[in-house]
């Protein structure tokens, strides 16, 4: 096991910074996931941390060592990558300890490596399988078993579930969480899907234009987004960005409709950020009611998405299915005065509650 230190890494190519100073403190046996849009340098600050790219500038130390100039051999870092990168002609057993091989470990010591990682990941009946007779799921087992078999400090993972389809997604979570639990190592994890940070994570890294935006546990990201990107990113259905002004207490939407928050507003422009799953069907006018005009109607099973405008902004309410609502029509939803997230309107950061 081992802490990761990035230290004011700078990553650029040619003439363009692709990150301009990152500061990254990952402990011991944390389970750590980056998590942004496409290009905001989640993947590339794993592969600087693997070695795979150099630094522009900055020290990268783990389990205090600066590794910054080390070639990604002398880290001790294991690498599970998207595609699984299994050598298409060799079976289970020799995709696993190929590595060990090339490096001359001991053939018992091989064995007893081998037996652990069949053991805790279930390939037992595929050691004489090629990839190619496997599925998505699996392949992706023998690539993570092919790097426990390393015994790394750290686990470096660059969305290796993005291939996988939706049911094996939610099995390979709770396999990589169970995982984590059993070995205890240091796991770095990338990816662009929310839902894999929020259920995979210790503390959650959103990243954007190569800066961290915030660095917390998954519920406080949720709960308490810093700024309107990480309020937007963090959630699914995307939150409702209203805007308003402030009143007091009060915030009046364009329409006029007034929105009663738990909270002081500053005078003047102002933006509510309400989460669609707070959201509930309204049949008389109460407190933290108001009228949204419902445009589409999705059905989700347990529950319905109504799609439309509030205040002149698009807007998402999720409520339950017997909520009575109907195409073009407006609908009552209320929501919590508690539940209402504020956005200064021109810096996008949150206001004090």
């Amino acid at each position: 096991m081992a802490s990761v230190s990035l230290s004011k890494i700078v990553k650029r190519y040619a003439e363009t910074t692709v990150i301009p100073s990152l500061d990254l403190e990952v402990d011991d046996g944390e389970f750590m996931v980056l998590v942004g849009p496409s290009g905001c340098g989640k993947t590339t600050s794993l592969r600087m941390v693997a070695g795979l790219e150099r630094t522009s500038g900055g020290s990268i130390r783990i389990a205090g060592r600066d590794v910054t100039g080390l070639r990604p051999g002398l880290r001790n870092c294991a690498m599970v990558f998207q595609n699984y990168a299994l050598y298409p002609h060799m079976n289970v057993r020799d995709n696993i300890t190929y590595g060990l091989r090339v490096r001359r470990t001991a053939p018992e010591r091989i064995g007893e490596l081998l037996d652990e990682a069949v053991r805790i990941l279930g390939l037992q009946p595929y050691l004489d399988r090629r990839p190619r007779e496997l599925s998505g799921g699996q392949q992706q087992r023998v690539a993570i078993g092919r790097a426990i078999v390393r015994e790394p400090d750290v686990f470096l993972f660059d969305e290796p579930l993005s291939n996988l389809d939706a049911k094996l997604r939610v099995e390979m979570r709770t396999e990589l969480k169970q995982l984590h639990r059993r070995l205890g190592n240091t796991m770095i994890y990338v990816t662009h899907d929310q839902i894999e940070a929020m259920t995979l994570a210790d503390r959650v890294c959103v990243m954007n234009e190569g800066r961290i935006e915030q660095l917390a546990p998954p519920l406080d990201l949720y709960q308490r987004p810093v700024n309107r990107f990480v309020a937007s990113f963090i959630g699914t259905p995307s939150m409702n960005f209203v805007d308003a002004t402030g009143e007091g207490s009060v915030a009046r939407l364009a329409d006029g409709v007034t929105v009663e928050t738990n909270r002081p507003l500053p005078a003047g422009p102002v933006v509510l950020g309400l989460r669609p799953e707070d959201m509930e069907g309204a049949g008389d006018e109460r407190d933290g009611t108001f009228s949204m005009m419902v445009r589409e109607i999705e059905p989700l099973g347990p529950g319905k998405l109504l799609i439309g405008e509030l205040g002149g902004s698009r807007f998402v309410a999720q409520v339950d299915t017997g909520v009575a609502a109907e195409l073009d029509r407006p609908c009552a939803i209320r929501i919590q005065p508690s539940r209402i997230h504020g956005f200064d309107a021109s810096s996008g950061r949150r206001l004090a509650s």
